[in-house]
């Protein structure tokens, strides 16, 4: 695979900011290693574990109300577990 088609994969994808840094030496390998470790490697299951937690930590029940019940609190739950 050629940068430029790795370049395509990831355009307008939070991934491209991550390989930009290689578009002068067009070094395939070094971009796909830097993708790698920063959307796969244990930094990324970190963040994703903080960012979890910090939701679950905001979502409040505050009774029913017109557009809100306890189903409606519970799905987000749901969703991270």
């Amino acid at each position: 695979m050629c940068f430029a088609k790795l370049k395509l994969i990831v355009e307008k994808t939070p991934a491209e900011m991550c390989i930009n840094e290689f578009h002068k030496t067009c070094n395939v390998h070094a971009a796909f290693k830097k993708l790698q470790t920063t959307f796969l490697g244990p930094g990324f299951t970190q963040r994703c574990a903080v960012q979890l937690k910090e939701e679950l930590r905001n979502l409040r029940y505050r009774g029913k109300h017109k557009h809100n019940n306890f189903q409606l609190f519970v799905a987000p739950h749901k969703k991270i577990y």
